[in-house]
């Protein structure tokens, strides 16, 4: 599991079993009372994310990371805040901050998002790990965490995951459409 106070020797580890192992990662996710350790994760999920970008965003995305990074943290929150009212009216005993945790370990494949034929298909992957941790941390049946899971989904994580994936195809072209040189030249 990740920790802000070994961040070094914790990140790629959780980034990996996230990844290879979601059942076991989720299984064994504590609940906790603070958002330290998911905070710093997902604000480094979105650098590497911003890495990623480069290629298609020509360094664009670089100078917008900041306003990027907070855009997503306030987008997270949502989900996580709509994620945990959802679970509790459902019955399970989810707080926003393990709501937000799930969340910010789920969003672990944005890093893939920057790939325009990756963006949509990151956005179901990120649902289904927020199922995941509602059914294992959240301890909601299977089938009320795929409703929690597939109703922000289909409201707030594909319309999302197409917005971006729109901005990040537009990113190349900026300087041209603001009056700079035509786009590849």
């Amino acid at each position: 599991m990740f920790s802000a106070d070994r961040m070094m020797q914790t990140f790629f580890p959780t980034l990996a079993e996230v990844i290879s192992k979601p059942v076991d990662f989720f299984k064994k996710m504590p609940r906790t009372a603070y958002y330290k350790d998911s905070l710093l994760y997902i604000l480094i999920i979105f650098v590497l994310e911003s890495v990623v970008a480069i290629p298609y965003s020509k360094f664009s995305l670089m100078f917008l990371l900041p306003a990027y990074a907070i855009a997503m943290l306030v987008w997270l929150w949502v989900w996580a805040s709509l994620m945990g009212a959802f679970a509790r009216s459902l019955g399970s005993w989810l707080t926003t901050v393990n709501a937000f945790q799930i969340a910010a370990y789920a969003a672990t494949p944005w890093i893939l998002a920057p790939w325009p034929w990756l963006t949509i298909p990151t956005m179901l992957w990120f649902v289904a790990l927020n199922w995941l941790g509602l059914v294992h941390l959240g301890k909601l049946s299977a089938s009320k965490a795929a409703i929690v899971a597939g109703i922000l989904g289909i409201v707030l994580a594909l319309p999302t995951g197409w917005a971006e994936m729109q901005i990040f195809h537009l990113m190349p072209k900026l300087p041209a459409l603001l009056g700079g040189q035509p786009h590849g030249a």
